[in-house]
C-alpha cells in the first residue's frame, strides 16, 4: 500500500514586510489514518476592502481539510461515486468546503464584529475547533497572524476610506483556494481563483493540472467571498488504472475591458496587482542545497557555451504516463509569477526538483526552501508564497529530478 508524506510552507512577502502587513497566505496538509493525503493553499486578496483576508485564507485551508475528512468517513463510497457520478461528487465536495468557510467566517465575525458594526461581540472565537496548525511568524514584531488587532483595523479603514458592506461581511475575508486529495486509487483537485496545482510523475515530468487564468494579468481572480462562488470552482481528477486527467482543466480566457469593467462581486481585484510587477519575472537562485546543484536554474534555461540554444530545446514533449503522480504540489500565485511567463518549463522543473529534495533531511530542506522563497519574493513579485506537497514516501526521489 502506498504510504504518503506531506510538507507545507508559507512565507510573508517582502512587500508585506515593508508595509507591516500580515502574511495573507496559508497552507495546510493532512494525512488520514488510512493513508489518504490532503493538501491546501490559499491566498488572501489583501486589498483595502479585504483587511481580514489573512483570516479568510486560514479558514479556507481549514475548510478544505475538514470537507475531505467528512468524505473520507466512507472511502469505498467516495471511490464509487468518483467513478460513477464524478461531477455530482465533486460539486458536493465544493459545497462542503464553501459551507465550512462560511461557517468559520460567520463565527469569527460574530466574535469580532468589524469596526463600525452595531453588533456587539459574541464571545471569543474558538480556535481549538480548527484541525490544522498555523506556523507563527518568527519575528516578534510581525503583525498579528491568527486573529485581528482592532486598533490596526480602525486605522486601516480610516486611512483608505474603506466602506464595509454590512450585508456581506464575508467580503472582508476574500481569498482563493487550491486543494488536492491523493490515494492509491485516485487524485482529486479543487481550485477557485489563481494559483497552481502540479502533478509530478515518477519519471520527473511535471503537469500543470489547471491552465493559468488569463485574467490574472489584469489583476482579476475568482474568490470564495463572491455572491455565488460555487459556480467558480474548478475540479479535475484521475483514476486508476489509466490515470487520465479529467474534468475542468481548460484555460479561462475572459479578460476585463475598459468599456465593461468586472462586477466588484463577480471578479475580485487583488491589491498586489495594483503595483507593477517586474516584467522579467525571472529569478535564478545563486545558492544551492544538499549536493550543490542550483535548484533555481533548469537545464532548459541554461545556455550552451557558444551562446546558442540548449541541445534539448527542440525535444518533443514526452508522452503522458499511465501512472499515478509521485507527488502533488500546490502553490499560490506568488510562486508562479516569480518565473518567466515565456518559459513555463522552468516552473515545472522547479516543482520536480523541490519534490526530489523531499527525501533529504527535512529541517535542513525547510530552512533552505524558506530562504529561497523569501528571495524569490524580494527579487520578483514582493508577494507571499505558499507551497503544500503530498507525495509517495517510498518513491525514488532521485528519479523525479529533472535530467
Amino acid at each position: 500500500m502506498t504510504s504518503y508524506d506531506h510538507f507545507s510552507l508559507s512565507v510573508r512577502g517582502s512587500g508585506h514586510i515593508k508595509k507591516g502587513v500580515a502574511r495573507q497566505d496559508a497552507a495546510a496538509t493532512y494525512i488520514d489514518p488510512d493513508g489518504w493525503a490532503v493538501a491546501a493553499v490559499s491566498d488572501g486578496h489583501g486589498g483595502s476592502a479585504y483587511f481580514r483576508s489573512h483570516i479568510g485564507a486560514r479558514f479556507a485551508v481549514e475548510s478544505a481539510v475538514l470537507a475531505v475528512q467528512e468524505f473520507l468517513r466512507d472511502k469505498e463510497l467516495f471511490i464509487t461515486l468518483l467513478r460513477e457520478e464524478p461531477q455530482s461528487l465533486l460539486r458536493r465536495l465544493n459545497l462542503n468546503i464553501l459551507s465550512n468557510w462560511d461557517r468559520l467566517t460567520q463565527q469569527f465575525t460574530a466574535a469580532h464584529p468589524p469596526p463600525g458594526s452595531e453588533d456587539p461581540p459574541g464571545g471569543e472565537f474558538d480556535w481549538s475547533q480548527l484541525v490544522t496548525k498555523q506556523a507563527a511568524e518568527q519575528d516578534p514584531d510581525a503583525p498579528i497572524q491568527d486573529g485581528i488587532d482592532p486598533e490596526w483595523e480602525e486605522s486601516w479603514i480610516a486611512e483608505r476610506g474603506v466602506k464595509i458592506k454590512t450585508d456581506r461581511p464575508e467580503r472582508l475575508y476574500g481569498c482563493t483556494l487550491l486543494a488536492a486529495v491523493t490515494a492509491p486509487e485516485f487524485s482529486v483537485f479543487v481550485q477557485i481563483g489563481d494559483g497552481s496545482s502540479v502533478a509530478v510523475y515518477p519519471g520527473g515530468r511535471a503537469e500543470l493540472i489547471f491552465e493559468q487564468d488569463d485574467r490574472q494579468d489584469a489583476g482579476i481572480t475568482d474568490s470564495l467571498c463572491e455572491r455565488n462562488p460555487i459556480e467558480k470552482f474548478r475540479n479535475a481528477y484521475m483514476l486508476a488504472p489509466d490515470w487520465e486527467l479529467l474534468g475542468d482543466t481548460g484555460k479561462i480566457t475572459e479578460v476585463a475591458t475598459e468599456d465593461e469593467p468586472p462586477s466588484e462581486d463577480e471578479q475580485i481585484i487583488e491589491a498586489e496587482t495594483d503595483e507593477a510587477l517586474d516584467d522579467s519575472g525571472d529569478f535564478r537562485d545563486d545558492g544551492d542545497f544538499g549536493d550543490g546543484e542550483d535548484i533555481g536554474e533548469t537545464e532548459a534555461e541554461a545556455e550552451t557555451e557558444d551562446g546558442g540554444e540548449p541541445e534539448d530545446a527542440a525535444e518533443p514533449e514526452p508522452e503522458r504516463e499511465s501512472a499515478p503522480p509521485a507527488g502533488v504540489i500546490l502553490s499560490t500565485d506568488g510562486l508562479f509569477n516569480s518565473f518567466d511567463a515565456n518559459e513555463p518549463q522552468q516552473f515545472g522543473s522547479f516543482n520536480s526538483r523541490v519534490l526530489s529534495y523531499m527525501g533529504k533531511e527535512r529541517e535542513e530542506f525547510g530552512k533552505w526552501l524558506e530562504n529561497h522563497l523569501n528571495e524569490r519574493s524580494e527579487k520578483s513579485t514582493d508577494d507571499d508564497i505558499s507551497m503544500a506537497l503530498i507525495f509517495d514516501a517510498d518513491m525514488d526521489f532521485e528519479a523525479v529530478r529533472p535530467k
